[in-house]
Order: C-alpha cells, then sequence, then structure tokens
C-alpha cells in the first residue's frame, strides 16, 4: 500500500481509559460515512501498516473512540497516539457536482480576483468547525478560512483555486513588525512582568 493509494481519515489524539482505547479525531464534513470501517492503515515510520478495529463508537461529531486488535493496554495505545489514520481511496463518498475532497486542494495554486497568483496550498487544518487552508505565499505560512464567502471555484482540472481573500489578510503574515510596535510589546510585556 502507497500514500497515492489513501487519504488521511484523522489522527490518533491520545488514549483513552486504561484498555487500549485510543480517540480518533476525524478529519471530514461527513464522519458518520466511516462508521462501518473495520480496518484502517496507520502511519508507522513512513510505512503504511494496517490495523483492525475491534470496536468503534461516536462521542461527537468527528470524535470516535476505538479499538485495535492486538492493542490491549494502555502502553500499547499510548504509542500510537499522534500517528495519522488512513483509507484507501476508494472508501471515500461519492461527490456531488461542483463538490471536492479536502486532500485534493493539496498542492492546488491559489489565485485571488484582485492579486492573481499568490502561492500553493500546503495543508489543511480543521480545528473545531472550520476548514483552515494553508498556504505557501513568498516564504511564509498564511492561513484562511475555507469558506463559501472566500471560495469563488476550484478547478481541479487545472490545479487552481480561485479565491476573493480579505483585505490586508496577506500582510499580517508578511508585514514585519516596525521598531515602534516592538518597543511598545516589549515595554507591555515589561509592564506586565512587574505587575505580578
Amino acid at each position: 500500500m502507497t500514500f497515492e493509494e489513501v487519504f488521511e481519515l484523522g489522527y490518533l489524539s491520545k488514549t483513552h481509559g486504561y484498555e487500549g482505547a485510543l480517540v480518533l479525531q476525524i478529519i471530514s464534513d461527513n464522519p458518520r460515512h466511516y462508521q462501518k470501517t473495520e480496518s484502517v492503515y496507520l502511519d508507522l515510520h513512513g510505512k503504511l501498516i494496517p490495523f483492525f478495529i475491534s470496536s468503534f463508537r461516536f462521542v461527537s461529531k468527528d470524535l470516535i473512540v476505538l479499538r485495535f486488535e492486538d492493542v490491549a493496554d494502555e502502553k500499547a495505545a499510548a504509542a500510537l497516539v499522534g500517528r495519522k489514520v488512513y483509507l484507501t481511496i476508494d472508501k471515500l463518498p461519492p461527490l456531488r457536482k461542483g463538490q471536492f475532497y479536502f486532500h485534493d486542494l493539496i498542492g492546488t495554486k491559489v489565485h485571488d480576483q484582485h492579486l492573481g497568483e499568490l502561492g500553493t496550498v500546503t495543508a489543511l487544518y480543521e480545528p473545531r468547525d472550520q476548514v483552515l487552508v494553508a498556504m505557501d505565499y513568498q516564504g511564509h505560512e498564511v492561513l484562511f478560512p475555507l469558506h463559501d464567502h472566500f471560495l469563488i471555484d476550484f478547478d481541479q482540472e487545472n490545479n487552481r483555486l480561485k479565491v476573493r481573500l480579505p483585505e490586508g489578510l496577506l500582510d499580517v503574515y508578511i508585514q514585519p513588525e516596525s521598531e515602534e510596535d516592538r518597543n511598545e510589546r516589549l515595554s507591555s510585556e515589561s509592564e506586565d512582568e512587574h505587575a505580578d
């Protein structure tokens, strides 16, 4: 099994209890689609290793407590915390017209309607109820929400994401701190330390 044949379902965020259970944070807008999953792949030192699921239950919309066969205690489970969890591409739900999978955005060129080509999508983050796109822009990681308000079009055929970024967003990431701002910040931090 190669990484080209799988997609990232989520990651193992922590152990649960003392009998080898783990919490899986799913990265999907339809987590329930995967509730009958029988096995997954974990990235162990750059290799995809199959793990068979013995129990699987949702504790929230995108959190699952699961147990793997042959992972019988907290120590064995703890060794898997932080690992990414993968499924084969054929397990993806079918798409409707105009939809796309998040992983399809990685490597896509970002084009702003006013500023032109900006950079390339390097990652996606999903901290609670919102997907953030990470883009490499002039050597800086710039984050923006993957939201209908900012997204104009995703042209998969031409590998291009057309967006309407908020004015000034890029400046927040690339504008160097002025000496005046730096002195004010340091002064404020010094006052805070002395107040304690």
